[in-house]
């Protein structure tokens, strides 16, 4: 069985209609992983983003309206998530899972402008000391020259 993994920079998800053309999207697409750069999604006051044909929505928040990541899983998929490991900054999520009995590292980044050494230098640290079976990595690597 093959899987389509989807990956979108949406520049916020705040707007009921900006989720519901973003839903609408991952479905006709046939996405069956999601993964969502620049939700501008606060800590404080966060919307409700869900859909019922993604039972499995994670989502990191930061502090303003700026940043954020999310991965959502369709319902057709049997997933079982082991371990997640959420940057503190919103830059991105790590998550160990299952997927069909099959074992995955699912990486989605946001990367900054600004200090990208250190910031892929920390993430490939953390991908290494924790990765388990195949690794799919997807996001906006924002790479500069």
């Amino acid at each position: 069985m093959s899987i389509k993994l989807m990956s979108l920079n949406v520049k916020g998800l705040n707007s009921p209609f900006k989720r519901s053309l973003f839903w609408k999207e991952a479905l006709n697409s046939k996405g069956d992983i999601v993964c969502i750069q620049e939700t501008h999604v606060c800590q404080r006051n966060p919307p409700k983003i869900s859909h019922p044909r993604f039972q499995q929505v994670l989502l990191s928040t930061y502090n303003k309206k700026k940043r954020g990541v999310l991965i959502a899983f369709k319902d057709t998929l049997a997933v079982s998530i082991h371990q997640t490991y959420i940057d503190p900054q919103s830059r991105f999520i790590i998550v160990l899972c299952s997927i069909n009995n099959i074992d995955y590292t699912l990486v989605n980044l946001y990367a900054p402008n600004r200090r990208q050494k250190a910031f892929f230098t920390k993430l490939f640290k953390k991908i290494k000391e924790v990765k388990r079976g195949s690794l799919l990595i997807c996001g906006d690597f924002t790479i500069l020259s």
